[in-house]
């Protein structure tokens, strides 16, 4: 006679086990699958990925480099004694935002002056490989912190997957398990989300949104104000016509380093702190550079070349201060959200055995 309350046999017992922890694992490994994703950065897998599957490279990073050969094409064409077709006109007028929005027309103002095209292509195009680099080795040197995130969150998968088959109480209650399980899981999915946030803050200089492409404007309006100076234009003119185009695409910076090379008012962006005051310094050097310049009658170009260095190395500064913050950052959500949600899914589990037992 077989009674109602028999033993579930050893597959059911499986069964119950896998569909408590199936989902959760799911969640984990879809969390940890975007994070990895995102933040593919080590440049020997990067290397690997390219050449097993070239078309799978996320976007931005195809962009980077779709405009770095584009500007070594234009210098190869001019080293070669050739004229820029106009396909490589269209090519670079199709390039990612700040690139197509600024250097074909300001290229075709200095060929139409009379003006060296070359210097200005090969300088842009080393400016396109260090800011690649730069960011590529950012994303590089948030991934321990990433991995911290990762791991965390494998940790609270584990349990959930773990404790069903140590204790066999805790599928007394299904649904109560379930329901621990789902909190667990979006405690440690925070957890990997404000780790990635501030990877992500680290990698940007702290900047949000439209900010970020200051990074790369200013070193670029630099390089505008540097071979417009080479092509024979006054300093105050050339201050003027960096300025025109900072007015339409980064007007932050317009703000910060002023209309007029002799009148500047010292307004808000100056009292901004971190990378604010690189961006600030840098406007403020090239001031200094072009009104020397104007009153002892000498050439300012490696004035302003010496500042655009000690910009990108300013910035390499502030990225280095907010890496070695991040590995302390990184604990506090790990700590706070990652542990409670592991000691959650344990209290429950041995609350239920208690009850059992009792």
């Amino acid at each position: 006679m077989i009674h109602s309350n028999s033993s579930p046999l050893p597959w059911e017992e499986f069964g119950s086990m896998w569909r408590a922890g199936g989902l959760l694992w799911a969640g984990v490994l879809a969390a940890g699958f975007l994070s990895l994703r995102h933040f593919f950065a080590l440049e020997v897998w990067r290397e690997t990925w390219r050449v097993l599957a070239p078309s799978s490279l996320p976007a931005r990073e195809i962009s980077y480099v779709r405009v770095e050969q584009c500007f070594a094409q234009g210098v190869s064409l001019l080293r070669a004694g050739l004229v820029l077709s106009e396909s490589y006109w269209k090519e670079l007028d199709q390039l990612p935002f700040p690139w197509g929005k600024v250097v074909p027309a300001f290229l075709k103002g200095l060929r139409a002056e009379g003006a060296r095209v070359l210097p200005t292509l090969q300088r842009l195009e080393d400016l396109a490989r260090k800011d690649r680099e730069a960011r590529n080795d950012g994303r590089a040197r948030v991934a321990p912190a990433l991995a911290q995130a990762w791991v965390g969150l494998a940790m609270v998968g584990g349990c959930g997957v773990a404790l069903p088959f140590l204790l066999d109480e805790v599928l007394v209650r299904p649904w109560s398990w379930a329901a621990v399980c789902g909190v667990s899981l979006f405690l440690g999915m925070l957890a990997l989300v404000w780790i990635q946030s501030l990877a992500s803050s680290v990698v940007n200089l702290g900047l949000r949104g439209v900010e970020r492409s200051l990074i790369l404007w200013a070193p670029l309006a630099g390089e505008m104000l540097l071979a417009t100076l080479r092509s024979g234009c006054p300093p105050d003119l050339a201050w003027n016509r960096m300025h025109q185009e900072l007015m339409t695409g980064a007007p932050l910076l317009a703000e910060g380093w002023g209309v007029s090379l002799w009148d500047h008012q010292r307004g808000e962006f100056s009292r901004r702190a971190g990378v604010w005051s690189v961006f600030y310094q840098l406007g403020s050097e090239m001031r200094a550079a072009l009104m020397v310049s104007l009153m002892e009658g000498r050439s300012s170009g490696d004035s302003i070349e010496s500042a655009l260095q000690r910009f990108r190395f300013e910035l390499q500064v502030e990225t280095d201060k907010g890496l070695r913050l991040l590995s302390h950052r990184a604990l506090v959500p790990l700590f706070a959200l990652n542990l409670p949600a592991v000691l959650l899914m344990l209290g429950y589990a041995f609350y239920t055995v208690w009850l059992e037992s009792v």
